[in-house]
């Protein structure tokens, strides 16, 4: 894979949306995986304030990669985009992912 070429895990496009986003936005959590453990940002953000987190909750297929991040440690699980989104804001407007935010929100800061 291009990591083994020298490909660099923070390379940003113009939006600022860095490898893992992509991997977010297209559900492919084996990518997901292989970004953060080569030390991509698990919460880099774009320039509209979105993190890999976001992009996920705003999936309805992606629950294996929502887990990845609700339980990293150095995971944000509340960032706030620039339209002012969480993203438990975010999985309540896409429906699947809602419940799980609930079930873990006492517990959010302890995670």
């Amino acid at each position: 894979h291009l990591l083994l070429q020298g490909a660099r895990v923070d390379t940003k496009t113009v939006d600022g949306w860095e490898p893992l986003h992509s991997a977010c936005c297209w559900n492919n959590v084996d990518c997901i995986s292989m970004l953060v453990s080569n030390g991509a940002n698990i919460n880099a953000t774009t320039k509209g304030g979105q993190t890999p987190l976001h992009l996920v909750c705003a999936s309805s297929h992606n629950s294996p990669a929502l887990q990845l991040f609700l339980t990293h440690p150095d995971a944000e699980k509340m960032p706030v985009n620039v339209s002012g989104d969480t993203p438990q804001m975010i999985a309540t407007r896409t429906g699947k992912y809602y419940p799980i935010f609930e079930m873990i929100e006492p517990c959010l800061n302890d995670i």
